[in-house]
């Protein structure tokens, strides 16, 4: 169950928050995996709050070989569900782990550090980089964009899309539904591409 307790490290900062990561001695293991309530707030300005609710995030450790960039959909290792992540989400048909920390600078999270990923809340994230299927309404359902591979830097990856109403059929329109990440809380036009989106998360 969701902790609002003192969390083992703040939003917007990672485990080991600068330090050199040794990746032949990684403490941090009793962390991963561990669920927290935060309010929130603005990632511009933790003092303001972004609405009156809350986010629940997850700590995982980062091990996909390079770090992970703050609102971008992330998957979870497949022997490691609920405690690491090796790579960015790539497909509607595969289960999202969360979005990388919104608070996080720039860098990201870099690789065997630990990070929050947001599963439940308001959360900033980005927009297919090109090809998004059709504008986006408050309240439509979003789910990962499929992209050439779940690498960094890999066109598409880890962000989200909206599919047209009629784009998915059968098998495929199943698996759109039953992987969707949350809904839109501000629109998006076609022409937004590669844009910071606020979505309701709410990922199983």
């Amino acid at each position: 169950m969701p902790d609002r307790a003192v969390a083992p490290f703040a939003r917007g900062r990672t485990f080991f928050h600068g330090k050199t990561v040794d990746s032949a001695d990684l403490p941090g293991t009793s962390i991963m995996g561990q669920v927290h309530v935060f309010q929130d707030t603005d990632p511009s300005d933790e003092a303001k709050h972004r609405s009156n609710g809350d986010v629940v995030a997850v700590a995982v450790r980062n091990v996909s070989g390079a770090a992970l960039l703050p609102k971008t959909l992330v998957q979870y290792k497949t022997d490691a569900i609920g405690k690491e992540v090796d790579g960015n989400a790539n497909s509607y048909s595969q289960l999202v782990a969360g979005v990388v920390d919104d608070h996080l600078p720039t860098a990201g999270c870099p690789d065997d550090d630990i990070c929050w990923i947001i599963v439940k809340g308001p959360c900033i994230v980005k927009s297919a980089y090109i090809n998004m299927g059709k504008l986006v309404a408050i309240n439509d359902a979003v789910h990962a964009h499929t992209a050439d591979s779940s690498l960094k830097g890999a066109t598409e990856s880890g962000r989200f899309t909206c599919n047209a109403a009629a784009a998915a059929t059968g098998a495929s329109a199943l698996l759109v539904n039953q992987n969707v990440i949350g809904r839109a809380i501000t629109a998006l036009t076609i022409g937004q591409t590669n844009y910071d989106t606020l979505i309701d998360l709410s990922i199983k």
